[in-house]
């Protein structure tokens, strides 16, 4: 079994900039990035064979791998949207775009568990079943990293007076994020992708 969440949390200020094509909008945005990538596999075996007849001897070890990184940093973006039909009292549609990049500092953890054992069975005096080997241990690797992070997404969007509606695709990838390996140190790559919907209201001072 392998699972896997990523949780991420922006605070980000913007600055309307123009990008020179009609009808378009552009925002320039920096922050904070707050990042929380987990991946864990557990593995489960159990197999019996035959020995010395009658006996028999079954093997059944169990592990769970996790691998976790937790990290913040400065974040940066670039989002744009472009009117394709419409207008501002009825409802414009319009095609959104952007990029983000952040540099997280954090600690990358890997945590390795394996309970199990090896188990000689006489079939003629079952009472002399035993435990020919056992092993249950836990070991944990730690370190610092650095991890740059960039992403994007394009979006088809409805703009309502007060909100706007957004569907589209996007992907955000995550460099050496993880210590993905078993006995050693493996850097790997985090990222995921796919569909987004999104929904944006808009408040402005007079309405409170």
């Amino acid at each position: 079994n392998n699972n896997e969440s990523h949780t991420l949390i922006d605070f980000q200020v913007g600055k309307d900039v123009g990008i020179g094509v009609a009808g378009a909008d552009s925002t320039i945005s920096g922050g904070i990035r707050m990042a929380d990538l987990r991946s864990r596999k557990d593995v489960h075996i159990s197999s019996g064979f035959p020995i010395v007849f009658p006996n028999f001897a079954t093997n059944k070890p169990d592990g769970a791998f996790e691998h976790k990184f937790r990290g913040v940093g400065p974040s940066v973006a670039w989002d744009a949207t472009a009117a394709i039909a419409g207008t501002p009292d009825s409802g414009k549609m319009g095609i959104d775009w952007g990029i983000n990049a952040a540099l997280l500092v954090g600690r990358q953890t890997a945590t390795q568990t394996l309970h199990g054992y090896y188990r000689h069975v006489d079939r003629v005096h079952y009472t002399n079943a035993f435990i020919a080997h056992a092993v249950n241990s836990t070991r944990i690797r730690e370190r610092v990293a650095l991890v740059p992070n960039m992403g994007a997404y394009a979006a088809i969007s409805y703009r309502f007076p007060n909100a706007k509606l957004s569907l589209g695709y996007r992907a955000d990838w995550f460099f050496n994020a993880q210590d993905g390996g078993l006995a050693s140190t493996k850097l790997v790559d985090r990222g995921f992708f796919g569909p987004f919907a999104s929904i944006s209201i808009g408040v402005s001072p007079s309405d409170f």
